[in-house]
């Protein structure tokens, strides 16, 4: 016990550290965050729609303005893009900002 049966006065550093945030899971805030995403479904494109996408693609050339849409991270995107290289081997387009868009996340192509 100490004088007077009381602790000694804790120095005010010590005793910040105890009202300090603490996560008892690593990462449990970044999973809730990226659970509570929206996604939405990959959707099979219908015979039409895949013939007239293929045509398109097949009409484009290195330098072309493109408007794509196209799935990317759990949901569909519409961008404008300038392609830098079109890889039929891989299937798939190459943009002058560095993005890769693979032939099967098209979901429609026009040429600007």
């Amino acid at each position: 016990m100490w004088k007077n049966g009381r602790h000694p006065p804790m120095p005010p550093r010590e005793r910040a550290k105890q009202f300090m945030p603490f996560a008892a899971v690593r990462g449990l805030e970044e999973a809730l965050a990226e659970r509570e995403r929206l996604v939405e479904e990959r959707v099979e494109l219908q015979e039409d729609l895949a013939q007239e996408l293929d045509r398109v693609l097949h009409e484009l050339s290195v330098g072309d303005t493109v408007r794509l849409e196209h799935f990317r991270d759990g949901r569909y995107v519409c961008e404008t893009v300038r392609l830098t290289r079109i890889d039929e081997l891989n299937k798939c387009l190459h943009t002058e900002e560095g993005t890769i868009i693979r032939f099967d996340d098209l979901r429609s192509a026009e040429k600007q």
